[in-house]
């Protein structure tokens, strides 16, 4: 009989370290990619630097239209676009391993493209990412909404349904959500490759540059 405080204490303590864990390893996370992101603008082949960006803001000196189109045209969409794709891509391909309970699953089982994978940002500008970037940030704050109820799902359908889980609706959003938010990715980012070295509309295997598309 006393044995049970005490597992019960020692279970709420384990769940609390993962939480410290969790939350430690996320910022750290968003740490990280807010010192890429700097790094992502201040890096490129036109020389820009954002020492020499910072040191004029500070001394109230004007940039120079050079510099203002390589740092507000050019690097800034591409990096805004870079992070809303690889995020909509990630969210996407967790929401599809746990609809299907399947940690290999992608967004690729909808026929929307590949889930992990490189997309080419070369064309990225603001009136893509205008129009893409809604559809991406809804389905980013949708998909939040489906965590319990996949975790539900993660029992089995029947389980789900006896916790009070709309389980046909749940997958409806679930694979809406994905199909909105890899569809709108491939618009804005282009044709996207899957790390099988395959993209969704080619024969050819990237592996192997010496492969010929097959033609029967």
């Amino acid at each position: 009989m006393v044995a049970m405080p005490m597992e019960r204490g020692g279970a709420q303590a384990a769940t609390g370290d993962r939480s410290i864990r969790a939350r430690v390893t996320i910022l750290a996370l968003v740490g990280f990619v807010a010192m890429a992101s700097v790094a992502s603008l201040g890096t490129g082949a036109a020389g820009v630097s954002l020492t020499e960006v910072f040191g004029k803001w500070i001394t109230g000196e004007a940039l120079s239209v050079r510099e203002r189109v390589v740092l507000f045209d050019i690097r800034l969409p591409h990096l805004l676009t870079g992070l809303l794709v690889g995020a909509s891509l990630a969210v996407s391909g967790a929401v599809m391993q746990g609809l299907f309970r399947n940690p290999l699953a992608d967004p690729g089982i909808v026929g929307v493209g590949a889930g992990a994978g490189l997309g080419s940002l070369a064309g990225a500008s603001w009136a893509k990412l205008s129009a893409a970037a809604p559809i991406m940030v809804l389905a980013l704050v949708a998909a939040p909404l489906l965590a319990r109820a996949l975790n539900g799902l993660a029992l089995g359908e029947g389980a789900a349904a006896h916790l009070g889980i709309a389980v046909q609706r749940m997958k409806n959003l679930a694979i809406l959500t994905v199909a909105a938010a890899t569809g709108a990715a491939v618009a804005v980012s282009g044709g996207i490759v899957d790390m099988r070295g395959r993209d969704a509309g080619c024969t050819r295997d990237f592996r192997k540059p010496w492969a010929q598309p097959r033609t029967g």
